[in-house]
């Protein structure tokens, strides 16, 4: 083995790890780790590793939701996920085809303005509560959970990002779910989704099969005691770090933005 397959191989389980742990730990599929990562651990294109890390997702995404599901105090809502499901799988076909018509730009920026009021409000403790073990499937609720996972399709197939963040944090806000059911609800939607999003971007030819799969397995693996660990802290604790993650993610996106920007801008 070269050493620069060994770098290449030590990188990519570096990011897998790290996608394990947010996907066990908060409930994201790590699109927002994994894209960026796939790039610098492999040196592909920006399309290409959109494209590989919904496949990296794949496994992460069974074998977190699989533990949330199973785990003693596991947390999980077929119902919601099902619904979840129908939007996504649409806009995960939209999504990847708009990835191919425009720039993402102001997609991102409103993704980040977004997920910082969101994780700001997650954060506030005030007149969320313990929140629900099982979600009501009023009519309302029916129609969010639907319209929310085609938001969170559309992200996945135009920007490997699945939107999971936005939508565990308004399945806490506006349906009053438990942090942890929400986060196991959102992985189990991340999985047909990234599924129809890698076979999109890979009948383009813009899916790296083995750099996918080996930070996908890397990532499963540990998404098993991050998960524990999810299920073992208390609500109110989880949701409060999942509300710091999003601000920390929201100010990442835009500050990279400006940083691009001036970098374009002519002197």
């Amino acid at each position: 083995m070269s050493a620069q397959h060994a770098t290449e191989r030590w990188r990519l389980a570096i990011v897998g790890a790290v996608a394990g742990v947010l996907a066990g730990l908060l409930g994201i599929g790590g699109g927002i780790v994994l894209v960026p990562g796939l790039a610098w651990a492999t040196g592909i294109d920006r399309h290409t590793a959109t494209g590989t890390s919904l496949l990296a997702i794949v496994p992460i995404a069974v074998v977190g939701s699989t533990t949330y599901a199973l785990a003693p105090g596991g947390k999980f809502d077929a119902p919601a996920a099902a619904l979840l499901v129908a939007g996504s799988l649409a806009g995960a076909l939209i999504g990847a085809w708009l990835s191919a018509k425009f720039t993402d730009r102001g997609l991102r920026l409103t993704f980040a303005v977004v997920s910082g009021l969101l994780g700001a409000r997650l954060i506030v403790p005030f007149g969320l509560g313990a929140g629900s073990k099982a979600l009501p499937l009023t009519l309302g609720a029916v129609i969010t959970l639907v319209l929310l996972g085609f938001f969170g399709g559309v992200l996945s197939g135009l920007l490997g990002i699945g939107g999971s963040g936005v939508l565990v944090a308004v399945m806490v806000i506006t349906l009053g779910a438990d942090q942890a059911l929400a986060q196991g609800i959102a992985l189990t939607s991340i999985i047909p989704t990234a599924l129809v999003g890698a076979a999109a971007y890979g009948r383009r030819g813009q899916v790296a099969v083995r750099p996918g799969i080996t930070a996908g397995l890397v990532g499963a693996v540990v998404a098993v005691p991050a998960s524990a660990v999810a299920l073992a802290l208390p609500s109110t604790a989880l949701r409060a770090a999942f509300g710091a993650f999003l601000l920390l993610m929201a100010a990442r996106t835009l500050v990279r933005q400006r940083r691009t920007r001036r970098a374009v801008v002519p002197a």
